[in-house]
């Protein structure tokens, strides 16, 4: 074993953390405050690092101190060795999060149960390991998930919020279910206007898509007839499919279902879309599970 070998297996490396709490802070005062010892303390740890490396690594005075050229040295590899060894334990730390993670998403009803179930089959694929809890929540209590902690990231309404950072991934049109007892032409379209004369079937007016509805409607100087609101899309297929009125929902719902006695329209003048986006809290840095299943979740998407 060669003499530098020697030398580090001698060093204690909290010595070394305190050694760099000084030089940073060019204090032994801010330096104890900072790790939460004693002045004296801070200094005794420094003398015990000079005796294990064998040179003195700070000059001190009265008012004042500054490193020795040997000192200065240390500080150098001192901060790169320890920036190297935060890495390490990071992609250590990440390694286990890719094995036995734990992610949490909040999502919403209608991305979570067509576009997704494919996406974390593939994401169990690569990572068997990792428990993924799906928390579904209309639109206010998934951007809260989010805000909170709750969950690492969300799908759902894109939306201006400040503490939040949104990442768009899919838009698609709204629809209109009619059934045929109360439309007799063929048709792929109807404007939003047309819609006033029909009892309309809503989801709840805490959701994204009912705001999106009544908003585009009172900009265009009407309103219309909301008979009935919902909470699950399953419900608005099932009504309209009774005729009991225009069901108004997205493609994806519309298509999960077996659609008989309705027609699909796509709502027109002007054209209705509802746009899903990744959401995480703003600055937020997730585990390292949470952002495989979040930029796979990007990725294929679209």
């Amino acid at each position: 074993m060669d003499t530098s070998n020697h030398i580090a297996l001698r060093v204690n490396f909290k010595l070394m953390h305190t050694f760099l709490l000084v030089a940073e802070h060019n204090s032994f005062r801010k330096a104890a405050e900072q790790a939460g010892r004693s002045q004296s303390a801070i200094s005794m740890q420094i003398k015990m690092l000079e005796q294990q490396l064998g040179v003195s690594l700070i000059v001190r005075t009265t008012r004042s101190l500054r490193l020795t050229a040997e000192g200065e040295l240390l500080l150098k590899q001192a901060r790169r060795a320890m920036h190297e060894l935060e890495w390490g334990l990071l992609h250590v730390a990440e390694a286990a999060d890719l094995k036995r993670g734990r992610v949490t998403i909040a999502c919403s009803p209608a991305f979570a149960s067509t576009r997704l179930p494919a996406i974390l089959s593939r994401f169990q694929q690569d990572y068997s390991g990792i428990q993924v809890i799906l928390k579904e929540h209309k639109s206010a209590e998934l951007l809260e998930a989010v805000r909170s902690g709750e969950a690492d990231f969300g799908v759902g309404p894109q939306i201006h919020d400040n503490n939040l950072e949104f990442q768009l991934i899919q838009s698609e049109p709204l629809l209109a279910l009619v059934p045929r007892v109360l439309t007799t032409t063929n048709r792929k379209t109807i404007e939003l206007k047309e819609l006033s004369r029909y009892p309309l079937i809503s989801f709840h007016p805490n959701t994204v898509l009912y705001r999106i509805i009544s908003h585009a409607a009172k900009d265009h100087g009407f309103e219309l007839n909301m008979r009935y609101l919902c909470i699950q899309g399953q419900t608005l297929v099932a009504l309209a499919e009774a005729g009991l009125g225009v069901s108004l929902l997205t493609e994806s719902v519309a298509d999960l279902s077996n659609l008989q006695n309705v027609q699909k329209l796509v709502i027109t003048n002007p054209r209705l879309q509802r746009h899903f986006a990744l959401i995480r809290a703003r600055g937020q840095l997730m585990s390292a599970a949470a952002q495989r299943l979040y930029d796979l979740i990007l990725a294929y998407a679209n």
